[in-house]
C-alpha cells in the first residue's frame, strides 16, 4: 500500500517542525465549509498519488457545490410543467451516465475522477436547462435525486441538505 500525501504549496511534505502545513479549519472558517474542503481534497489528484496544496483549488470546488445548489433551489422554486421532449432523454441519459460512472470510479478509488465527471454532469444539466427551463417534472427529480446520492459520499452535509429541500 502507498502512503500519498498532500503536499505543502512548495512540494514538500507537510510538517508542523518546517511551519508548511495547511489549518483546515481556517478554511472552512474563511466561508467555504467542510464539504469544499473534503471534496477538493478528493479531486486535488489520484488517491494513490502525491500533490501539491493548491490555494486556488477550495474556492473551485466551492464554486462547483454552488452551482449544485442552485440548480436544486432553481427545481424546488419551480413550477409544475413539461420538460421539452428534445430534452428529456438527454436529462435522463446525463442521471444514468453519472450514476455508472461515479459508481465505478468510487468502487475503483478513483475519487478524483468521480468528482470531475459530476461537474461535467452539472455543466450538462446547465445547458439542458438552458434549451428547456427547469421544472418540477419526473425527469428534472431523477437527475437532481441521482446526483446528490453520488454526491454524498463527497460531500455529505449539502448533500443531505439538498435531499431534504428536493423532499
Amino acid at each position: 500500500m502507498y502512503n500519498a500525501y498532500i503536499l505543502a504549496p512548495d512540494g514538500h511534505k507537510m510538517s508542523k517542525s518546517l511551519g508548511n502545513v495547511i489549518d483546515p479549519m481556517e478554511i472552512m472558517d474563511s466561508g467555504y465549509g467542510a464539504d469544499s474542503l473534503r471534496v477538493y481534497e478528493m479531486f486535488i489528484a489520484p488517491y494513490d498519488q502525491d500533490a501539491p496544496w493548491d490555494t486556488r483549488g477550495v474556492p473551485g470546488t466551492y464554486r462547483f457545490l454552488n452551482r449544485v445548489w442552485n440548480l436544486v433551489q432553481e427545481y424546488v422554486e419551480a413550477d409544475e410543467g413539461q420538460v421539452d421532449e428534445s430534452v428529456v432523454k438527454q436529462i435522463t441519459k446525463t442521471a444514468h451516465a453519472t450514476v455508472k460512472k461515479v459508481t465505478s470510479d468510487i468502487e475503483d478509488d478513483k475519487f478524483n475522477t468521480a468528482i470531475a465527471y459530476m461537474m461535467e454532469s452539472v455543466n450538462t444539466l446547465y445547458k439542458l436547462k438552458e434549451q428547456s427551463p427547469v421544472v418540477k417534472s419526473s425527469e428534472w427529480q431523477f437527475a437532481l435525486e441521482s446526483l446528490l446520492m453520488v454526491l454524498a459520499p463527497f460531500a455529505p452535509h449539502i448533500a443531505e441538505e439538498l435531499w431534504h429541500d428536493l423532499g
